[in-house]
């Protein structure tokens, strides 16, 4: 039971610092930038998660399990855009979901292909 606790840590830790820092930066969606920002940030999370659920990348991953995933983060990037949303000077954006999506999208696709490949 601690060993399955222990490979959740580094989700843990990532969707906290997520949270923490949608909150404290201000909203610059038409940066290129900001946009590569998230789009890294949330396919990382991703990463994570897939860390998770198969203790390493090229553990037990099935085109369900990725699904799952990808609903998890998109649920995860909806939830902090309505988080950001009460913070003074932050707007949520449908953008940034976008984005996001997109992000962790990409990764989940590209561990999916990796693993496949193999």
């Amino acid at each position: 039971m601690r060993r399955n606790f222990f490979r959740w840590i580094p989700t843990i830790i990532y969707s906290g610092v997520i949270f923490f820092l949608s909150g404290q930066t201000h909203n610059t969606s038409s940066s290129t930038v900001n946009v590569l920002a998230h789009f890294l940030e949330f396919g990382l999370f991703a990463c994570a998660i897939v860390w998770g659920v198969t203790s390493g990348f090229l553990g037990d991953l099935t085109l369900k399990r990725t699904v799952w995933i990808f609903v998890a983060v998109v649920i995860y990037a909806v939830s902090d855009e309505f988080h950001q949303s009460f913070v003074p000077g932050r707007e949520a954006s449908v953008g940034d979901v976008i984005v996001d999506t997109a992000g962790a999208a990409s990764f989940l696709l590209l561990i999916y292909l990796f693993k496949r490949g193999k």
